[in-house]
């Protein structure tokens, strides 16, 4: 097996890791939560579109009815 090394992943291994806190600056506290939610690593426990929209933070900019609507497939 050969490996094979980039300048790309160098820098990836080299670059120290910063929580997404301190890169999210004067960003308001829900706003930090909702992207902490939305980029979980684990898809089971990320938000879902449906839930992401009920967010705090959305919900203060959108108004959306979310009722569930009939979907009919024409083949």
């Amino acid at each position: 097996m050969t490996v094979v090394i980039t300048h790309v992943s160098i820098c990836f291994i080299l670059r120290a890791r910063k929580p997404l806190d301190e890169l999210l600056i004067d960003v308001p506290t829900d706003a930090a939560d909702l992207l902490h939610a939305l980029l979980h690593f684990n898809p089971d426990k990320r938000l879902t579109a449906e839930q992401a929209l009920k967010h705090p933070y959305v919900k203060r900019y959108v108004v959306i009815n979310l009722k569930k609507v009939k979907v009919s497939v024409f083949i």
